[in-house]
């Protein structure tokens, strides 16, 4: 059930965007890894995470999707979105 939740998300996530008019991708499944979602604008690729969990996300998973973005193209942006929160050493992680 609660996988089902993530998946539903990242398809809202989905008809948001394309109702914004940015193109999105559906996710897909690459070598090792899973990508949620992309989108175009203006030019770059943005890969898209979505997690929707019962805590908050902790910095190692933000840390993760990082990688992912960093093993891309050069110009390759990302955005992380959480419906459960981040924790507090994540939050710290993106001022620091």
């Amino acid at each position: 059930m609660k996988r089902k939740r993530g998946f539903d998300f990242e398809r809202v996530l989905e008809r948001l965007l394309d109702a914004d008019g940015l193109e999105p991708r559906a996710s897909y499944k690459a070598k090792g890894e899973q990508i949620d979602g992309a989108l175009y604008l203006d030019g770059p690729l943005i890969l898209l995470e979505a997690k929707w969990h019962a805590d908050p996300i902790p910095a190692s998973t933000r840390y993760q999707f990082k990688c992912k973005v960093d093993g891309k193209l050069v110009g390759t942006l990302g955005v992380f979105v959480s419906m459960s929160g981040y924790s507090e050493d994540a939050v710290d992680t993106l001022t620091a």
